[in-house]
């Protein structure tokens, strides 16, 4: 998924979040950043579905860039009920992973 991702996107107006468990097994190792602050990560005790209002964040502040949240089921369990905030909110569209 993650070689797809790079081949598809424009890598430089990509920015790109992910939940914890995500981050150490299937998006750090193979992500390759090109541009400052397009990869925002996570501290060390972070909850799960934290990407996904990083990626709001992000789209907030750059409009005009594609945001990416990988994040999986337990995550989604957690946070995805913020995709009604998006819309409620009139952020730009917010693809997710």
């Amino acid at each position: 998924m993650v070689w797809d991702l790079l081949h598809t996107v424009d890598v430089a107006n990509t920015i790109i979040t992910m939940t914890p468990a995500v981050r150490a097994t299937k998006l750090s190792p193979f992500w390759q950043s090109t541009e400052p602050l397009t990869y925002l990560g996570w501290g060390k005790t972070t909850q799960l579905g934290y990407g996904l209002g990083l990626a709001m964040g992000a789209k907030l502040a750059h409009p005009d860039k594609l945001c990416i949240n990988v994040w999986g089921d337990a995550a989604i369990g957690f946070t995805g009920m913020d995709f009604e905030t998006a819309v409620r909110e009139r952020l730009p569209s917010c693809p997710s992973c």
